[in-house]
């Protein structure tokens, strides 16, 4: 330890151990460490839409019958679930299948209908001039 001292080290204590550190220097250790730059806070380049995206044939066939596969296989992980009820709905005959398709149609009109109510509202921006003519639009 003396000898350290005579040298210009001193003994530094981390993690239960020495170690030797220079004293001398041009930089003290904590000079070294730079400044955490600030953070900018996160802007959204759009606002989330609240209308929720319309759902295909193959979701609505696996929302409604997920249940009834995983209780027919409770050993079953669910992508092997997942697989089991793609492979179920694509062996589905078209008679079979037209339930969901007309289903999974009405709801793409739902949406489409929505998303322009929606983007009709974000564009709304009412001036002195047409306020009236916005706020009729916007409806």
């Amino acid at each position: 330890m003396a000898q350290c001292e005579a040298a210009g080290i001193e003994l530094k204590e981390a993690k239960g151990e020495k170690r030797p550190r220079e004293v001398g220097g041009t930089a003290e250790p904590d000079a070294k460490k730079r400044p955490k730059a600030a953070k900018e806070p996160k802007v959204e380049s759009r606002p989330a839409s609240a209308v929720l995206s319309a759902k295909t044939a193959i979701q609505l066939y696996k929302r409604e019958h997920r249940s009834a596969v995983a209780e027919a296989n409770p050993e079953a992980e669910p992508p092997a679930l997942v697989r089991m009820m793609e492979e179920s709905f694509a062996a589905l005959s078209e008679e079979d299948r037209a339930p969901y398709e007309a289903r999974a149609a009405a709801d793409l009109e739902r949406y489409n209908t929505e998303m322009a109510a929606e983007v009709r509202r974000r564009d709304c921006r009412p001036s002195a001039t047409d306020a009236a003519a916005c706020l009729e639009a916007c409806r």
